[in-house]
């Protein structure tokens, strides 16, 4: 029968491969399931000899393979209600980076047999099913992303959206390889969409925009402001893309630090953002052009700052002009009114200094701490931690000028000018207006009433080296010249018995 067929009638016999892609893959989305089921079977059983490119995408291109989840994929399981799709449509099960990016109830995996490493899914893979993402898939992942976020536990969305970024990260060269308009529209995508899983100051979790956030890197910097992705990318070229390879602006980051200050109670978060903090700062100090005095952004600090508590020392923060590099340790307690760059700090000390840090407490320094602490109300009665604050105050001046003079040098006699000194009512008094009490009962209670007398903690010593007056030598003056008058008066009436 072959032969009158073939040699006498000239009919040409239908070669295995053109029976199947003639007239049986162009018609197998039209049967039902389970024929559709019996015919790739003998397919596949065939496929090895009949495969090639034509072939390949001809039949990836065609829904004939049911879906279920992933679980149920890599457990080679079936459902009742069957869904047929394209290999195309599909993804690897074995794929773990890819399975991880897709949630517990998405059916875009090979059901039953089809999961079968053994022969069912080598065939799928040959014929298009997915163990990589591509630009269209990325659009298509950030979309479940953004609808999911809205209605689904946000936790679970959370970590999903965590690792696409991160598979993205992995994967940007790739992604980019090709220029086409997919590709464009998955760059906006990943660019414009609120999809990036970050966490604000409380721990709340959130989805952002690129331009809304940054990563891990710049924690520190940030986290206070704006949303943070725990988490720093990897690929250059990725970074470059979302602007993160520059450093956030230096209002922001100086907002960042006024907001540690007033908000933050951990002492390990303060101690770590205020160090980030002061890199930053000293790099931008360190980078003035040659010749530059100061730049733009080194002022805007100095400027920012200036009569601001910034610097961190201990428990507490302090300005610019509280806090000095070198101040002896019992000048140094915890009430003090002037503190030390604490050690750690010692490698960013050309920025404090730069920003009003004084390398050593001067004189007229402290007579100005003395003056501020009641410089609301010059009357007002100070309590027994602030008497013991500037009677250490008074100590340090007496000892600066006890030193000037041992080095040889003369000390200023303006340097004192308002310097107040606190009086037995533990009010602050100018010290050109008090007296120290050298006469004890000598001198009667009625007759001291009309001095001002220093304070019991003052000693003779300080009394001397800030040529503080005394009871004695105002009587000794009164007993010669009949009189109590000011101290320009009195030397007036020296000079006039001499000469």
């Amino acid at each position: 029968m072959c032969y009158i067929l073939e040699d006498i009638i000239k009919i040409p016999r239908l070669a295995i491969y053109d029976y199947w892609q003639m007239f049986v893959i162009p018609f197998l989305e039209l049967q039902i399931p389970r024929n559709i089921d019996i015919v790739v079977e003998k397919l596949f059983d065939r496929l090895p000899s009949l495969f090639d490119a034509d072939l390949k995408n001809d039949l990836g291109g065609r829904s004939f393979v049911p879906v279920v989840t992933l679980n149920m994929s890599q457990q080679h399981q079936s459902t009742d209600l069957i869904n047929l799709a394209k290999p195309t449509e599909l993804f690897d099960p074995e794929a773990k980076a890819v399975t991880d990016l897709f949630f517990d109830d998405e059916q875009l995996f090979p059901a039953g047999k089809f999961g079968n490493p053994q022969k069912y899914l080598p065939i799928l893979k040959s014929l298009g099913i997915k163990s990589v993402l591509t630009p269209n898939d990325i659009i298509s992942r950030i979309d479940v992303i953004m609808t999911r976020k809205q209605t689904s536990n946000e936790e679970l969305v959370h970590a999903k959206a965590f690792s696409l970024l991160k598979y993205i990260d992995d994967n940007w060269d790739r992604l980019t390889l090709m220029t086409n308009n997919s590709n464009n529209a998955t760059l906006e995508s990943i660019l414009k969409a609120e999809w990036i899983p970050t966490i604000d100051k409380f721990g709340n979790k959130h989805f952002s925009k690129a331009e809304d956030c940054y990563c891990e890197k710049y924690k520190n910097l940030v986290c206070l402001i704006v949303p943070v992705l725990e988490y720093n990318l990897e690929n250059n070229n990725f970074i470059d893309f979302f602007d993160w390879d520059v450093y956030p602006d230096v209002k922001t980051v100086l907002r960042q630090l006024k907001l540690c200050r007033d908000s933050v109670a951990s002492p390990n978060e303060r101690k770590s953002i205020c160090i980030t903090i002061y890199e930053y700062m000293n790099e931008i100090s360190i980078s003035q052009a040659p010749g530059e005095s100061t730049n733009e952004e080194l002022r805007f600090m100095i400027e920012s700052l200036r009569n601001e508590p910034w610097i961190l020392c201990g428990k507490s923060f302090h300005s610019s002009d509280k806090v000095v590099v070198n101040l002896p340790d019992q000048f140094q307690n915890n009430d003090s009114l002037i503190v030390k760059l604490p050690l750690e700090y010692y490698k960013f000390v050309d920025l404090f200094k730069k920003m009003g840090v004084r390398d050593r407490v001067g004189v007229k320094d402290l007579v100005e701490f003395i003056k501020s602490i009641v410089k609301e109300d010059k009357n007002r009665i100070l309590d027994t931690r602030e008497i013991s604050n500037v009677i250490m105050i008074l100590e340090q001046i007496a000892r600066i000028r006890k030193d000037n003079r041992s080095e040889g040098n003369e000390n200023d006699t303006d340097e004192l000018e308002g310097l107040l000194i606190p009086n037995d009512k533990n009010v602050l008094v100018n010290f050109r207006e008090i007296y120290f009490d050298d006469m004890g009962s000598r001198f009667s209670d009625k007759e001291k009433s009309n001095y001002e007398i220093v304070h019991d903690s003052i000693t003779q010593e300080i009394t001397e080296k800030l040529g503080i007056q005394t009871l004695k030598g105002t009587v000794f003056v009164r007993e010669i010249y009949g009189q109590i008058g000011s101290l320009t008066t009195r030397i007036e009436n020296i000079v006039k018995v001499i000469f």
